[in-house]
């Protein structure tokens, strides 16, 4: 589905920049995607013959990414919406009011954990024949055959036996299963790819189906009212919601957009210092080359104010090494710039001085930078250093220190979470 159709429009903008009226009436972009004449989401935007491209600020050059072709534009759009997936997935998607798309992912992967938990979906029925090379079915013997009695013996005898053959039945609701996972599967690959057995790529990809949703989703209705296995019933109203939501955009209309992308970054980050964070030794952030899960930051809360319990200390990646009696107060800044003293990060300094004996706080904002090279630190600089003289006496001392951290790498670790799914 991420294609370049021919005779395409390609625009091209940047979360928290400028954006021109004429591209606003293009998209119809209204109050939520625009703030003050300026880009407020990431995603990509299908639509009349035109694609609207909106990259996550400090994520690349906008010039050297207008300058790529579109297969080289392809693989950084799939890297941002499969970060954008990867955390509304964690989140989960029908809850979240910051995520927008014309495409039905929750019930997309719905059907597929179905079909990877039951296989394709099918109808079994009991087929009674004559005959004696399968197991005897007594009942239906006793209920269909011709008896007699044989006086000579004193016996009842049958003349003849029936076994019961179960036969596997196609239904609406197989055709369907087969083509969204099938359909997903070529148009989609580049958002969600599944694996699929054989006996659902025999399958070809019927587009009438969607062509005629209307009837689909009837007689899918029509199946569901006649169905009692919770399972099946959720397969088939997840199929509704397929075809309902496919069905008004058979044109290729297509959004896929992610409103307050400071959340993705805050989650990716945090996945990539689970996975990765070494130490912070002479004013540097180190870094693994492969994941070695030495910590498990948290996104901690701790009520500070004690006439209102609602006011709580949130630092974005916490976690405290008692056996070095060190803790480490991270917090994500999706920002272009931060050149002033950082007074909630201070604060965290000081109500938290008591979590560890003296020992040592490691403090720092984590914000994006473009890469220059493959290396995840960019820059360090310190925010803001207390003067000792300042500072009370169980804090030996106070940094804060700014680091930029490479956003191309660490968005791709995160959109592995979806691959490593799928």
């Amino acid at each position: 589905m991420i294609k370049q159709p021919e005779h395409y429009n390609v625009d091209v903008v940047v979360d928290k920049g400028t954006i021109n009226s004429k591209i606003q009436k293009k998209f119809d972009l209204g109050e939520k995607e625009v703030k003050n004449g300026k880009c407020d989401f990431v995603g990509v935007i299908y639509k009349n013959q035109s694609i609207l491209i909106s990259l996550p600020l400090k994520y690349i050059e906008l010039y050297k990414f207008k300058q790529f072709t579109w297969k080289k534009k392809v693989l950084h759009i799939r890297t941002i919406l499969n970060a954008i997936l990867s955390y509304n997935r964690m989140q989960g998607l029908d809850t979240k009011n910051d995520f927008k798309s014309t495409f039905p992912f929750q019930a997309v992967i719905d059907i597929y954990e179905y079909y990877q938990k039951f296989g394709l979906y099918h109808e079994y029925l009991n087929v009674y024949k004559k005959g004696q090379r399968n197991p005897i079915d007594w009942k239906q013997t006793f209920k269909r055959s011709n008896s007699y009695l044989d006086y000579k013996n004193e016996r009842l005898l049958y003349l003849s036996f029936y076994t019961k053959i179960q036969k596997d039945e196609e239904t609406l609701v197989t055709k369907c299963m087969a083509f969204c996972l099938n359909y997903v599967n070529k148009y989609y690959h580049e958002l969600l790819s599944f694996n699929l057995n054989e006996d659902i790529k025999k399958y070809r990809i019927n587009e009438q189906l969607l062509k005629n949703a209307s009837c689909i989703i009837s007689g899918l209705e029509k199946i569901l009212n006649k169905t009692y296995i919770d399972s099946n019933k959720n397969l088939i109203q997840n199929l509704i919601v397929f075809f309902k939501q496919m069905g008004e955009i058979y044109t290729y209309q297509f959004s896929l957009i992610q409103f307050n992308f400071h959340n993705v970054w805050e989650h990716a980050v945090n996945f990539y210092l689970n996975r990765y964070f070494k130490s912070f030794k002479n004013g540097k952030m180190l870094f693994s080359e492969e994941p070695i899960c030495q910590y498990s930051f948290i996104k901690d809360t701790q009520p500070y104010d004690e006439n209102n319990n609602c006011n709580n200390l949130q630092p974005d990646h916490y976690y405290i090494d008692s056996n070095n009696n060190i803790q480490y107060i991270f917090d994500s800044k999706y920002m272009l710039q931060l050149n002033y003293p950082n007074y909630k990060q201070m604060l965290y300094s000081f109500l938290y001085s008591n979590k560890t004996n003296s020992g040592k706080t490691i403090n720092i904002l984590l914000l994006p930078e473009i890469a220059t090279n493959k290396e995840l630190v960019i820059d360090t600089k310190i925010n803001v250093q207390i003067k000792k003289e300042l500072l009370p006496l169980n804090i030996n001392d106070l940094v804060i220190y700014n680091v930029r951290l490479n956003e191309q790498k660490i968005i791709s670790e995160y959109g592995q979470c979806l691959s490593d799914y799928n």
